[in-house]
């Protein structure tokens, strides 16, 4: 077998069906199968295959079995219960907790070692059938759990595993606490992260002697075509993220509603969910006159180059109360040369520089510091606000190109295999 045809096992959590994690994967996973033969397994997504696809690439769908409504179920669950793992990981789980945290944490704990094993025996299969060489889990998850556990038997596979957000941080889950990251961490061959922020919670927290196998590779996105400025007397805001409450967009708009009444505003903002009735009726009850404003829903990736082309904005919004990464969403704006506006959270700060590329305000900024942000940017000489757009689209280029970053991480699994 040649080295370019080494196979390599993707677990994902959607990709490639319909657009769950498309935005995040899709160019890496141009270069890796420029290089690599990937099957890929896609954990517990129903989602149809809206976009094409090569049929010469295998993809699977899994999806976890383990029940205690069935008898079967419920032995297998009481083996994994009883299990010395089991019994170290909550040992760890269960130090300075209440009870009632404890058994939370157990129930956690047996679940999650139970479909671990689970994937083990699927996996297992795989790389016997398939030649595996490598197993790479996109998200630090069971998945990964089996992966490592998979190297006793064979020694020359390679694991590899990327954090996000949710599989990342102890608040993250419901329980606090993320289930075998010392396991994992003790036997894998790299861990990688998504920003420096991440990479340095997780030694703090798991500890320092795994710098050794960390490495940052940020996500990145792909080239645009930068519009230049057309001027406007409008303000022009923007704003991506899913309507949801950690995404603290009920801030967007009460900063919105806090400006000038002289000041003609436009506001777009793109992304859907639960939130989106309250939102949008916040919004009509909030702005004046002065401001017009549209939530444009669920917009492809790939489609947003063309609606910021279109829009033509000067500043981007984010109020976020949490990042695992450097969010793509803050990746494609300064691609387009859009300064920001950002809370000082996850990646953030790596993108956001205060002054420079835009303006980094406190974790849990208000609407009034938002809104004194936004006047702070329109205030300044329209010079300065360019060279402020070009410093974000100079750090796109220089940290945040999708197809350079791709090539780095492929370069990084190549010395691995090798």
């Amino acid at each position: 077998m040649s080295f370019e045809k080494q196979k390599i096992l993707l677990v994902t959590a959607g990709f490639p069906f319909a657009d769950t994690e498309r935005g995040f994967i899709s160019t890496e996973f141009d270069c890796l199968q420029q290089h690599y033969d990937p099957y890929i397994l896609c954990i517990g997504s129903r989602d149809p295959m809206i976009h094409p696809f090569p049929d010469t690439i295998p993809v699977e769908r899994y999806f976890h079995t383990i029940s205690v409504r069935s008898l079967s179920g419920a032995i297998k669950l009481l083996g994994h219960a009883l299990h010395p793992q089991t019994l170290a990981e909550l040992g760890a789980a269960a130090k300075g907790q209440r009870m009632g945290q404890i058994l939370r944490r157990y129930r956690q704990i047996v679940f999650y070692r139970a479909n671990a094993r689970e994937m083990e025996k699927h996996m297992d299969t795989l790389i016997r059938r398939e030649g595996i060489r490598m197993i790479y889990t996109y998200w630090c998850s069971e998945a990964t759990v089996a992966a490592v556990s998979l190297k006793k038997k064979y020694p020359h596979l390679k694991v590899i595993t990327r954090f996000h957000g949710h599989d990342l941080f102890c608040q993250r889950k419901a329980t606090n606490w993320q289930p075998f990251r010392r396991f994992i961490a003790d036997g894998i061959d790299r861990l990688v992260f998504a920003c420096q922020m991440g990479m340095d919670y997780f030694l703090h927290t798991w500890g320092e002697a795994y710098a050794a196998k960390s490495s940052l590779h940020y996500l990145g996105c792909t080239r645009a075509e930068r519009k230049e400025a057309a001027g406007s007397a409008a303000w022009r805001l923007v704003s991506c993220s899913n309507l949801i409450p950690l995404k603290r967009v009920e801030c967007i708009i009460d900063a919105i509603a806090q400006l000038p009444s002289s000041a003609a505003v436009r506001w777009d903002h793109f992304g859907d969910g639960t939130e989106r009735p309250a939102l949008e009726q916040r919004a009509k009850a909030s702005f004046g006159p002065n401001v017009t404003w549209e939530f444009h829903g669920r917009v492809p990736n790939n489609q947003m180059f063309a609606w910021y082309r279109k829009l033509d904005p000067d500043l981007f919004l984010t109020t976020t109360t949490t990042e695992g990464g450097v969010p793509v969403s803050l990746q494609e704006a300064f691609a387009m040369g859009i300064p920001a506006v950002g809370t000082a959270v996850g990646g953030v700060p790596e993108i956001v520089l205060d002054g420079v590329t835009g303006y980094l305000l406190e974790e849990n900024a208000d609407a009034a510091q938002v809104c004194a942000a936004i006047q702070a940017f329109f205030a300044l000489e329209p010079a300065v606000r360019q060279e402020m757009s070009d410093r974000a689209y100079r750090l796109w280029e220089t940290q945040y190109d999708a197809q350079r970053n791709a090539e780095a991480f492929i370069a990084e699994i190549q010395e691995l295999l090798q």
